[in-house]
């Protein structure tokens, strides 16, 4: 069942994650709900949340360029990214300046606006995907959703590799939800069925509210009503998949154990010799490296300072906060 929580009143000394399952504690997220349940939390996160404001929203949406590739336009019942395109590129040429929520609202009414990893334009909104990391070791950014009319959506019915948290900003939202998760191997949910029967349960959000959805729970948002348009956030958290570790492995074929055993970076070149002998050597060395007690733990340290880049950007000040024990 859903995990259904009032929080009236959110503390001000909480750390960021704190502050995103107030009232439910860090232990027991993890322990009872993370990746197992759906999560709504009522109350007051424009309050005391402070990722992106609406303000932000509209100001960062008029400052990026046209061909900005993160935003997306979506018109219902066009799938032509050509198209999208083109409507949202002559819409924005006619702003001097940022719109407001309602000239906005009625510009794109029945529409979509999709503004991906907005948060790398918004200097707090990024510090809190860096804190958020701290408690999850999941990479995150904010992607923020505006609809304006009865039933917009930028999707029909999917799920997501990520986890994801919601934060309704503006407006109201309807979330149909099936708590059953998809039990296939797929990672994108367009190479699976959508459920054949109707959603489980429907959450509405109001301004404040939060949404938790662990990865491959099915869900479909929808915008309620066409007196307010709604704005709301997603931040996705971005964990380490079975298929990073070969990220690693790449760094050991490429790294100073390969050089020092003459393990060129292409295996056919001419001084290396046969194809299959560069092939053995390289084997030899992977399998060598995999052999050592730490092998696991170095590999950790590899996959997490990488994530780490995605929300701090400076290499070496992930190696130092790693090793120092303050990312952990």
């Amino acid at each position: 069942m859903i995990r259904h929580s009032v929080n009236p009143a959110r503390p001000r000394d909480l750390s960021p994650f704190e502050s995103m399952i107030y009232p439910v504690s860090a232990e027991q997220f993890f322990e009872e709900i993370w990746g197992k349940r759906i999560m709504v939390i009522e109350g007051t996160a424009n309050d005391t949340l402070p990722i992106i404001s609406t303000d932000e929203f509209l100001r960062v949406l008029f400052e990026a360029g046209v061909g900005t590739p993160s935003i997306r336009y979506l018109m219902p019942g066009e799938t032509s990214i050509e198209r999208n395109h083109d409507a949202f590129s002559r819409l924005k040429a006619t702003w001097q300046r940022a719109p407001s929520l309602s000239e906005l609202a009625s510009q794109v009414e029945g529409s979509t606006l999709v503004f991906n990893q907005i948060a790398e334009r918004i200097q707090h909104a990024h510090k809190w995907c860096q804190e958020i990391f701290k408690a999850t070791k999941c990479a995150s950014n904010v992607n923020a959703y505006f609809g304006s009319g009865e039933g917009a959506s930028a999707f029909g019915p999917h799920f997501d590799s990520e986890d994801v948290f919601i934060v309704q900003t503006e407006g109201e939202k309807d979330w149909l939800l099936w708590e059953t998760p998809e039990l296939s191997n797929a990672m994108v949910y367009k190479n699976c069925d959508p459920p054949s029967g109707p959603p489980e349960v429907t959450v509405r959000l109001t301004v404040g509210d939060i949404l938790y959805v662990p990865r491959r729970h099915w869900h479909w948002p929808k915008t309620v009503g066409n007196d307010h348009p709604s704005l709301h956030l997603t931040m996705q958290l971005t964990p380490l998949y079975a298929k990073d570790i070969w990220r690693w492995i790449e760094n050991v074929l490429h790294g100073e154990g390969a050089q020092e055993k003459n393990i060129s970076y292409t295996l056919s070149s001419a001084e290396q010799g046969s194809l299959g002998e560069g092939i053995k050597q390289a084997m030899a060395l992977l399998q060598e490296e995999l052999a050592k007690p730490d092998a696991s733990s170095r590999a950790e340290l590899f996959l997490t300072i990488r994530r780490m880049r995605q929300v701090f950007g400076d290499k070496s000040f992930c190696r130092r906060s790693y090793s120092a024990g303050s990312c952990s």
